[in-house]
């Protein structure tokens, strides 16, 4: 099936480029993916020309993997970075639960601030920009109780991080 998707992921980016448009994948945070870990990802952008990789940096702690290593390993073809952070802390939780996120050892995670949990956002981030970076960043807290008071306060860290 993974070479399927790839032959028409292929067919998309070049369509697509007679159009200057990236098609890009993200490391999506479900086991049925195939791209849901850093091998999958690997596969798709290896064996896809012009497919480029949106960063989800909260995304891997689903599979257990690391945001650092999947940096290191698929930094030449971000194309776009989320920003996301990750929390085991249960206070973050919607009353009905229903912004939980169970990784595959299933631990609980929930929505938090950019760089109020536990990926390590402020060393991705002076990474990126040190590596040479230039595009933009989204935030991403899908699931936040309070979802303005999660964006200011993760806009306010970003701003550190840039200095």
């Amino acid at each position: 099936i993974s070479e399927k998707i790839s032959r028409t992921l292929g067919k998309m980016c070049r369509r697509a480029g007679e159009y200057n448009i990236t098609v890009t994948v993200e490391d999506f945070d479900d086991c049925a993916a195939p791209y849901s870990t850093i091998k999958g990802l690997e596969y798709f952008l290896e064996n896809t020309e012009g497919l480029k990789f949106t960063f989800d940096t909260g995304n891997f702690a689903y599979s257990l993997e690391s945001a650092e290593e999947a940096y290191e390993r698929l930094k030449p073809y971000i194309a776009h970075v989320h920003l996301k952070d990750r929390s085991y802390d249960s206070s973050r939780g919607t009353p009905d639960g229903t912004n939980a996120k169970a990784d595959l050892s299933g631990k609980l995670m929930y929505p938090c601030e950019v760089g109020e949990g536990h990926i390590g956002i402020e060393g991705l981030v002076k990474k990126l920009i040190s590596d040479g970076y230039s595009g933009s960043f989204s935030i991403e807290h899908f699931g936040a109780c309070d979802q303005l008071e999660y964006m200011k306060r993760s806009a306010e860290n970003i701003r550190k991080y840039l200095g």
